[in-house]
């Protein structure tokens, strides 16, 4: 009898996130970007946030979050890298960035 096996997650690993991020950054125009915060167990990376500057000088907050639960019981149905952008220091609206899909980053945008 064949045993049943179910498809593990695939996440990208800390190389593929950053150059994705960098990506972001240099399409989008944004500077001054830093991370902010990360959180990780044993699967890897759960949790990147990074903030920069866009053209206008307006916060821009970027968002990796892996599938799955992780940090502080918080979940995810994907594997995405998300931003929020601010006018002032008011949260003005999010977008997704890409969906890490059979290995590789699917962009989202637009």
């Amino acid at each position: 009898m064949p045993e049943s096996f179910e498809k593990l997650p695939e996440f990208p690993t800390e190389e593929q996130i950053v150059s994705r991020v960098e990506e972001y950054i240099r399409d989008s125009g944004c500077k001054e970007c830093v991370e902010e915060t990360r959180h990780s167990d044993e699967k890897g990376l759960s949790t990147v946030y990074w903030s920069a500057k866009d053209k206008d000088n307006d916060r821009v907050d970027i968002v990796f979050q892996r599938e799955g639960t992780f940090y502080e019981g918080n979940s995810a149905n994907d594997t995405t890298l998300r931003v929020l952008y601010y006018m002032g220091d008011i949260p003005a609206f999010g977008d997704s960035i890409a969906e890490f899909k059979d290995g590789r980053w699917v962009s989202r945008e637009g």
